[in-house]
């Protein structure tokens, strides 16, 4: 795999399979991250949130802790975001437009708490697929959602449609060695969760992509 890397950075193997019309997708080379975790990881990094649910509020301090910079998609809950990224000195932004040039991010998150039903994914498609293109090479897609076992039929079809919206996203986002992954979250895992997308945020986690992951909040035997 490091030999194919290797041909996709060099240019004249790219002009000639283009001059031939071959259609291959070499891999993108991946950030490797160089050493142990460091507190302000995302240091550098724009975090982009849609419109704010019952995790944003924390999922942004912990960017904003790890040095991130952050942009709202929408106002829902700005006061409390500012609050929350005031201490670290985080830049943030309101930027509604999806075409304007101030919306390049390292990092689309987008908080599916609220969604019970399928018709409340709506949001969800409507915030990612204008803004992907506009998502930086190597970048970091993100939902996050309520862990339910016992859902009702709708709760369950909404997981389905969260598990299947995420697999898609990470084939469409992998094109430029972008991940799109998942977390769902069950009501007493909400800090592990925090650290959790931490690490999915991160270049820590260049190589993980379409991961459907559920933070229990149980202690491990």
């Amino acid at each position: 795999m490091d030999y194919l890397v290797e041909l996709g950075q060099n240019k004249q193997v790219r002009d000639l399979m283009k001059t031939l019309g071959l259609q291959v997708n070499l891999p993108a080379a991946l950030k490797r991250h160089p050493g142990p975790v460091q507190k302000r990881e995302l240091a550098g990094k724009v975090i982009a949130f849609g419109p704010a649910g019952e995790y944003t509020p924390e999922l942004a301090a912990m960017a904003a802790r790890c040095g991130a910079d952050l942009t709202l998609a929408s106002t829902d809950m700005e006061a409390s975001i500012r609050a929350a990224a005031e201490p670290y000195g985080a830049k943030v932004s309101v930027v509604l437009d999806p075409k304007d040039p101030l919306w390049p991010a390292d990092a689309l998150v987008y908080d599916a708490s609220g969604a019970r039903t399928p018709e409340d994914l709506h949001g969800m498609f409507a915030f990612f697929q204008p803004r992907l293109r506009s998502l930086k090479p190597r970048g970091r897609c993100l939902v996050a959602a309520i862990a339910v076992e016992d859902a009702s039929a709708a709760g369950q079809t909404t997981i389905s449609a969260i598990e299947g919206f995420t697999r898609s996203l990470a084939k469409e986002a992998g094109r430029k060695g972008s991940t799109a992954n998942a977390l769902f979250v069950a009501p007493r895992a909400r800090q592990n969760a925090v650290e959790t997308a931490r690490f999915f945020l991160s270049d820590r986690s260049s190589f993980l992509t379409s991961v459907i992951l559920r933070a229990s909040g149980e202690a491990s035997p």
